[in-house]
């Protein structure tokens, strides 16, 4: 019987995160789900994300739990929308931004205007139209490349340039029912190009683009070296 519950437990939450389940805004496995503000302001999430939102004395607060959203702002208002993540703040004040958070890192884009990032424990930064920056609580780094293109989900495309392949496969795992493992051997092999949102299509794509092995017992994929 305890077996069987973990079981159902691991499926269950291969559909939709177990632990986003008290989240205010949340998505569900292979889900796209947009809400709204108070102010009128949009927020588009992606697949398996959640936000809890806050609004205290005209502040509006996000706090990014899982996964990644896309927040629209159609203008200024008395105060920025407050974008929180574990590794900290960004400051948005009219336009477009994506956030995406990882087990160990924030990566935030800002897609028409200006965005102001707080790392909690280092310098704030500006990023202009069309730049973006990864950081933690204690370091920023640029985005290089086409940052916008971070944002490609949104249409259900995965724009990939210059990714290592194990943050390939952490972006398909949100729209896969089951689960995909990485061999070590090709984890950090280069990825580049726009592919649909499709996971069986995209990999097989990949497996004739790169020296791949994919592997497939039921809810498991595996990719692996291609011998």
């Amino acid at each position: 019987l305890g077996g069987l519950g973990v079981a159902t437990a691991l499926v269950a939450d291969r559909l939709a995160p177990l632990g986003e389940l008290m989240a205010d805004w949340r998505t569900g496995t292979g889900e796209r789900r947009e809400f709204m503000l108070a102010d009128g302001t949009s927020v588009l999430l992606d697949a398996r994300s959640a936000v809890d939102v806050h609004d205290a004395a005209g502040v509006t607060v996000l706090q990014l739990r899982a996964g990644a959203l896309i927040a629209t702002r159609a203008g200024a208002g008395a105060s920025p929308l407050q974008i929180h993540t574990r590794d900290g703040v960004a400051l948005l004040d009219a336009g477009r931004m994506m956030g995406r958070l990882y087990a160990d890192r924030t990566e935030m884009v800002a897609l028409d205007q200006g965005l102001t990032l707080r790392p909690r424990e280092s310098a704030q930064t500006l990023l202009h139209a069309g730049e973006g920056a990864r950081f933690t609580a204690h370091r920023l780094q640029a985005l290089g490349g086409h940052a916008v293109q971070r944002a490609a989900w949104q249409q259900g495309m995965l724009a990939v340039d210059d990714w290592p392949l194990a943050d390939v496969a952490q972006a398909l795992q949100a729209y896969f029912s089951g689960y995909i493992r990485v061999a070590p051997a090709v984890a950090e092999l280069r990825v580049f190009g726009i592919f649909r949102l499709d996971v069986d299509a995209l990999l097989t794509t990949l497996s004739q683009m790169l020296p791949l092995q994919i592997q497939r017992w039921g809810p498991l994929i595996r990719i692996g070296e291609k011998v």
